[in-house]
């Protein structure tokens, strides 16, 4: 099986997208950010009235999915927690159970410490990807890496 990109005539889209964030500064230099995304899709394909996948949901597109980012900042240390959400989908253009991908959601974890060196910025972090090692698919049979672990450094020169 080799996974390739599929061109439709007409797709009809509806939906929503919403994003909203909240920050606060709290006593003792903490900064609190919270971000949360929601998108809503219900993109069909319309090419042939006659099709059997006629009015079905494209592949592989949710219909509901999202994030939701929380950041706490103070002198000494950043963390960050982000969860990804996707809602079902599915793998092909008929929408039956058998083509029905799961949902899922994916958790990560980022601590982070800003320092200056000659008046350069320098970011050091260590991620989690996958906190919690679940198992899931973007694309059917290609299953994503379970638990991963990243060092991160940016610098501004």
């Amino acid at each position: 099986f080799i996974w390739s990109i599929i061109n439709y005539g007409q797709v009809k889209i509806n939906g929503i997208d919403i994003q909203t964030m909240f920050r606060v500064y709290l006593p003792y230099s903490l900064d609190l950010t919270l971000r949360a995304t929601y998108s809503y899709q219900d993109a069909v394909d319309i090419t042939d009235k006659t099709s059997q996948t006629y009015n079905n949901q494209i592949p592989y597109t949710p219909i509901n999915s999202g994030s939701l980012f929380l950041n706490i900042t103070n002198p000494f240390i950043d963390i960050a927690y982000t969860i990804n959400f996707v809602g079902k989908r599915f793998a092909l253009a008929e929408n039956i159970d058998r083509n029905l991908l799961k949902p899922y959601q994916d958790h990560s974890l980022t601590i982070s410490k800003d320092f200056y060196l000659n008046k350069h910025k320098i970011n050091i972090g260590l991620s989690c990807l996958n906190l919690f090692g679940n198992q899931y698919e973007v694309v059917r049979n290609y299953p994503m890496p379970q638990r991963q672990f990243r060092i991160n450094l940016k610098t501004n020169l």
